[in-house]
């Protein structure tokens, strides 16, 4: 059974993470424990062997160890706080994640789902909240400021959002991200020295632009940031890589770049039916999306900024949704919550959307960047692609 921790304990451990860091002082390794306690769970399903997974290039990433009478140990040593998940095998659905740190964690796993599901009764109406998955996970400090100033508060700020209940899943799930986001930005630049700063800037960095995370990078101390940097130059080189053999899949897909746009004409939310051509002269990025696409939600608030950028200079949106004709309500509503506030077209007859069958779009999200003289320059653009490309545009 896990130890508990008194509150003035606890208090003091979270106060001290807030001390300063010394800038010109060396990181070294520090010593963690993690003591897993698996007898809770019937005897037949707990595994001989257990695995750790370090979701950092600063720590080596996979470890493994045997489980005796139910109970594991893993033993190393970090410079910074890191992500780690612990799963039966590699690619297994996580049993726990959360923030190691140093000195020992305890981590119990949880019976069953029903006993986790009472554990997360209580807060149930918000999305994307579990107790560690299918764990209790006591002892890291850092878990606990993560999980008390990003978790805790991003829960407080969505349950304020108004209407939040008519978003749907897929707005649901993006409007949660979004504002989760937004408090790990919002507690690094308040808390640049804290215990946790570098992991939340390595953790969020490939879910919000470059620009944003290079100037959290530069508010951590000197010598943690000079070990975050080299973190996040390889995570970049991977993430680039990978989105690259996405985007070469994605650019597969519909007229092929260099060829003239199919022309199009679709009735907008008030009925009223809009060309392409009428926008030639500017660039025109045709976004293909549905209000019940998690992805296409989650990609929004990107559209939204690079809009509010460049349509003074001569971008233009097209919004062409694949909701069906009793998904009306739910567009519109997307449209509004995620505000897209730019031209936005529909038939509503869902994958059989004429446009995406003339464009050939077989998966959303997907685009296609068209230039002044009606040629497609690019598509299948997403996240910092995209606002790559826009700055060389519009440079």
């Amino acid at each position: 059974m896990l130890k508990k921790i008194k509150n003035w304990q606890l208090l003091l451990l979270i106060a001290t993470a807030y001390i300063p860091v010394n800038s010109s002082a060396q990181i070294k390794e520090k010593k963690f424990t993690i003591k897993g306690d698996m007898t809770a769970m019937p005897a037949d399903s707990i595994p001989k062997k257990i695995f750790l997974i370090y979701d950092s290039y600063l720590n080596k990433g996979i470890d493994s160890t045997i489980v005796t009478n139910g109970h594991y140990t893993f033993n190393g040593t970090l410079k910074i706080p890191i992500s780690v998940s612990i799963r039966r095998n590699k690619d297994h659905h996580a049993i726990a994640g959360f923030i190691a740190s140093a000195g020992v964690q305890e981590v119990v796993t949880l019976p069953s789902i029903k006993t986790r599901d009472a554990e997360t009764a209580r807060i149930r109406n918000v999305p994307m909240v579990s107790i560690s998955d299918s764990s209790v996970v006591r002892g890291s400090v850092a878990d606990s400021l993560y999980k008390i100033n990003v978790m805790e508060l991003a829960k407080v700020i969505y349950m304020s959002l108004p209407n939040r209940e008519s978003l749907g899943f897929a707005g649901i799930l993006a409007k949660y991200t979004q504002t989760q986001n937004e408090q790990i930005v919002r507690e690094i630049k308040m808390r640049p020295n804290s215990l946790i700063a570098p992991m939340l800037v390595i953790k969020t960095a490939n879910r919000i632009d470059r620009k944003t995370s290079d100037t959290l990078l530069k508010l951590l101390p000197k010598q943690t940031q000079d070990l975050v940097a080299t973190e996040l130059k390889k995570m970049f080189a991977a993430s680039d890589a990978e989105t690259q053999k996405d985007r070469v899949e994605r650019q597969k897909i519909g007229p092929a770049i260099g060829t003239k746009a199919p022309e199009f004409t679709m009735n907008d939310t008030l009925g009223k039916p809009v060309s392409l051509s009428q926008f030639r002269g500017k660039y025109v990025l045709v976004d293909f999306w549905a209000s019940w696409c998690a992805p296409c939600r989650v990609e929004n608030p990107n559209l939204v900024r690079a809009y509010q950028k460049y349509k003074g200079k001569g971008l233009e949106i097209i919004g062409v949704s694949l909701d069906a004709a009793n998904q009306k309500n739910a567009w519109i509503a997307a449209i509004n919550s995620d505000e897209i506030y730019w031209t936005q077209l529909s038939d509503l007859l869902g994958w059989k959307n004429a446009v995406a069958q003339l464009y050939e779009v077989k998966t959303i999200p997907q685009n296609f960047l068209i230039d002044p003289d009606g040629k497609i320059v690019d598509k299948g653009l997403r996240g910092n692609e995209l606002t790559t490309v826009l700055e060389g545009i519009f440079k």
